[in-house]
């Protein structure tokens, strides 16, 4: 049976989760029963066809009484002939180009240590993979949501629907007993669509730690998508380098909770105008970093800078190593997880690219190799991710992971 799931909140997070699991082929193994959302069944369609940072969705929406139907196109994408994330290839296999790339990268890691310069690196690819089509059971399938506006969770039918996971993307219930209020209405369980206020029973960060999912957790969260990011670029530097300690910079697009002009905000700085400030604030990474890597995230702290753009972020990433540092041997490590173990959730890219260039990636994080740099015993690192579409994509990926479990 499929595992029934709900959206709690369809704002940013909450509709582009429903459109990966459509660009992403629409696996019967999830089904989704149902939408609750303040806003106007009639702006729910409407945003739901169209969005100014990732285009027009290129199949059919419809609203009928309370049920948004949802058809999507043969191609499933929302610009039909544009490549995303490639199918998970059998293990062993890895992408060809990317192969390449690794062994090159390798080969220029030696010539480094004998004092030669490094080749020079390969183009890489930044996310454009295969087109992944809709099975034919889903294509030109219609897909019926039935919409809910009830400010009140624990008064929402899910019991009666048979939800067996509710993801919790408002932005407001991110405390332990916000989100319970879900499993007092029938839920089975449910996903914090961000960092948690509290504790839960699991913080998961997907292609980290995942697998430590049980089945007697009820309470969880997919942290943030900095997080997604920030956990495994730190992971992988600690395994190959040692990392004794860093300092984080989060460079963010502006979010919804922000403010064309200037008002009163639970942030202070974050009450100031968006579109002409760049903004200082907290990140919500840091400490979930050290709850997922404790050993490693203890040494490392952060903050964020809010930019006037419309979609994705950056991490710059300064560390000290216990291990010797070169800017080859860096790279290496995720030319190589990029092709092999990491492929899923991490990409690489050598090509001097922009922001926007990252927009609709479906990855965690894009390592950008042409910004690492090396002074002595500590080195810098960047990493690009779409905040909004990488996010979605690793918190559809937990859904799968639960459903294949289920």
């Amino acid at each position: 049976m499929a595992l029934r799931v709900a959206i709690n909140g369809y704002g940013r997070i909450g509709r582009n989760l429903l459109r990966a699991y459509f660009e992403n082929g629409a696996d019967p193994a999830l089904e989704f029963v149902a939408i609750n959302d303040l806003g106007k069944p009639e702006a729910l369609a409407h945003l739901t066809r169209y969005d100014s940072t990732h285009g027009r969705f290129a199949g059919k929406v419809a609203l009928e009484g309370s049920m948004l139907t949802i058809t999507p196109a043969s191609c499933g994408w929302s610009s039909c002939g544009q490549g995303r994330r490639p199918l998970p290839e059998a293990a062993g296999d890895e992408p060809p180009s990317l192969k390449a790339l690794a062994g090159s990268l390798l080969e220029a890691v030696a010539e480094s240590a004998g004092g030669m310069a490094p080749e020079s690196v390969p183009a890489s690819a930044v996310g454009r993979a295969p087109q992944r089509q809709l099975t034919d059971a889903a294509a030109g399938a219609a897909h019926s949501i039935r919409l809910f506006s009830e400010p009140a969770p624990e008064k929402l039918p899910w019991a009666e629907l048979g939800i067996d996971l509710v993801l919790e993307c408002t932005g407001h219930f991110r405390a332990r007993h916000d989100a319970a209020r879900h499993l007092a209405a029938g839920a089975r369980k449910v996903i914090i669509g961000a960092a948690p206020f509290d504790e839960v029973d699991a913080m998961l960060v997907y292609g980290v730690n995942h697998e430590s999912l049980r089945a007697e957790h009820r309470i969880l969260s997919s942290v943030s998508c900095t997080t997604n990011a920030l956990v495994p670029l730190v992971k992988l530097l600690d395994e190959a380098f040692g990392v004794e300690s860093g300092m984080m910079t989060e460079i963010h697009a502006v979010t919804s909770d922000q403010v064309l002009l200037d008002h009163t905000h639970r942030d202070i700085r974050r009450g100031r105008a968006a579109g002409n400030n760049i903004i200082p604030t907290t990140s919500s990474s840091i400490g979930a970093l050290r709850h997922v890597l404790p050993k490693v995230g203890a040494n490392i702290e952060g903050y964020s800078l809010r930019v006037p753009t419309q979609n994705v972020a950056a991490i710059d990433f300064t560390f000290v190593g216990r291990q010797p540092l070169s800017v080859a041997a860096i790279n290496a490590v995720f030319a190589r997880e990029a092709a092999g173990a990491s492929r899923h959730i991490l990409a690489y890219c050598d090509e001097q690219l922009v922001s926007s260039d990252f927009n609709h990636s479906p990855y965690s994080l894009i390592f950008d190799a042409t910004e690492t740099r090396v002074a002595g015993r500590q080195a810098k690192v960047l990493a690009w991710y779409d905040n909004e579409w990488g996010y979605a994509n690793r918190l559809l990926d937990l859904c799968h992971y639960m459903a294949a479990r289920a």
